[in-house]
């Protein structure tokens, strides 16, 4: 099933000039897990180099910090983290919207640092930004088989391509069927 939403969310999907820095930050020891950032905008291929950086691990923290980006890379980052089940965070006063968010929602524990925010829109094409029910539906398949509730699709979906939905604390969070932890995070940890 997955693999059809692949297919619709590249329907909507652009070449971007500049791939995300997908970087092992800490390596996993037998007491830590390790620790990955994912910064700048997600690109085509940034999934394969996710792949590369992540494939051994057991245990990790993925740091988003991303405007956005390409969909149908974002999705499988966000598939092969809860698949690893790694933890996903937006250091304080980091941001991780759009793409970026989807794969956010991947972590089966979800951080958010001090004055930190996570932003959502509907997926869009970006010449046209133009909607679709196709793409709309991948990703509501998406947010379905990371175990979020029905009402989380909503939310993600509901703002134009110029608009956002912000995540910014537990609150939110809970608001719109989001489990999240706000903590201070000023750096690159491990978190569990």
């Amino acid at each position: 099933m997955m693999g059809w939403i692949v297919v619709a969310l590249a329907l909507f999907s652009a070449n971007a000039a500049y791939a995300a820095n997908v970087v092992v930050e800490r390596p996993e020891t037998s007491t830590s897990p390790a620790v990955v950032s994912v910064t700048g905008r997600i690109d085509e291929g940034d999934y394969a180099a996710f792949i590369a950086n992540t494939q051994r691990m057991k245990h990790a923290t993925i740091y988003f910090f991303s405007e956005g980006g390409m969909i149908v890379d974002a999705v499988m980052i966000g598939q092969m983290i809860r698949e690893k089940r790694f933890s996903t965070a937006v250091a304080d006063r980091g941001v991780c919207f759009s793409a970026c968010a989807l794969a956010w929602l991947g972590g089966v524990k979800r951080f958010l640092g001090n004055s930190a925010a996570v932003g959502f829109h509907a997926p869009f094409q970006k010449t046209t930004h133009q909607r679709s029910a196709q793409a709309d539906a991948a990703i509501s398949i998406y947010l379905r088989y990371m175990g979020l509730p029905r009402r989380v699709a909503a939310y993600v979906l509901e703002p134009g391509p110029k608009e956002l939905n912000f995540l910014m604390s537990e609150d939110d969070g809970r608001a719109h069927g989001i489990e999240l932890t706000k903590i201070s995070i000023r750096e690159f940890i491990p978190l569990p």
